[in-house]
C-alpha cells in the first residue's frame, strides 16, 4: 500500500504491505487506519491497517464465513459490512473498534457494497445483479449511539447495466457506473482518459479573457 500526498508533491510512500489484499475500502474518520478487504483460506476477511508506516495490518473480523467491503461511519462509531453467514450475503453492523461487542443484520434480502451517507443518517447497499434485478436500498439510522436501523426500503431499481459498486456525494447525490450497450452500438463499452487538461483549460480562460 503506498501513499502520497494529493496535490501530487514529494514522492510515494510505502506504507504497509498487505498479504492477499483484494481491495482497499475506508479510511477511518481521523484518518490513521484503512479499512481492507483481504483474501485468506478460501474465504474474505476484513483487516484494519495503521497509516504510519511502518504499518501494521491486523484481521479486524476472521470467520469461518466470508466478510467483505467494511465500511466506517462519519463518526467512527460503526463499521458496516457485508457476511455471508446466513447462507447469503447481507449486510451486517457491528461497533467500531471493538467490533466483538454486538452485530446487526441491517438487510433483509441481501446485500453488498454498503456506504454510509455523509451525516451518518443512512446506511446504503445494493441487491441483486445479474439475473436478478438490481436495487438500491436505505436504511435510516434512528439511534447512532445504540445503534438502531430502521427497516430498509428500495430507493432506486438501477438498470440491469448499473455495477454493483457506486459512491454517494455529500450532497446525497449518487454516482453510478453504467456500462454501454455493446449490442447496441456494436461497440464495447469505453474509458476516456483527458490529458493535458490543465492546460487546455487555462488557453480557454486566456482566449475568453482578451479584450477584442
Amino acid at each position: 500500500m503506498m501513499c502520497q500526498s494529493a496535490d501530487g508533491s514529494g514522492q510515494a510512500e510505502r506504507i504497509a504491505t498487505i498479504e492477499g489484499l483484494v481491495a482497499l475500502k475506508s479510511f477511518t474518520p481521523d484518518g490513521t487506519h484503512v479499512i481492507s478487504t483481504v483474501v485468506g483460506k478460501g474465504t474474505n476477511d476484513i483487516f484494519i491497517t495503521t497509516m504510519s508506516p511502518p504499518g501494521k495490518t491486523t484481521p479486524l473480523i476472521q470467520t469461518a464465513y466470508s466478510e467483505s467491503n467494511g465500511m466506517i461511519s462519519p463518526d467512527g462509531r460503526w463499521l458496516a459490512y457485508t457476511s455471508n453467514e446466513s447462507g447469503r450475503n447481507e449486510v451486517y453492523v457491528r461497533p467500531f473498534p471493538a467490533v466483538d461487542q454486538g452485530r446487526w443484520q441491517v438487510s433483509i434480502e441481501g446485500g453488498v457494497e454498503t456506504r454510509w451517507s455523509a451525516g451518518g443518517k443512512e446506511l446504503f447497499f445494493m441487491s441483486g445483479g445479474g439475473p436478478v434485478p438490481r436495487f438500491l436500498w436505505a436504511a435510516a439510522i434512528l439511534d447512532s449511539k445504540v445503534f438502531k436501523a430502521d427497516k430498509p426500503v428500495v430507493i432506486s431499481k438501477p438498470s440491469a447495466a448499473t455495477a454493483a459498486a457506486y459512491d454517494v456525494a455529500p450532497d446525497g447525490r449518487f454516482l453510478f457506473h453504467v456500462a454501454a450497450s455493446a449490442s447496441a452500438t456494436g461497440e464495447l463499452p469505453r474509458m476516456v482518459f483527458v490529458q493535458n487538461w490543465l492546460e487546455e483549460l487555462k488557453s480557454r480562460m486566456s482566449a475568453t479573457s482578451t479584450p477584442q
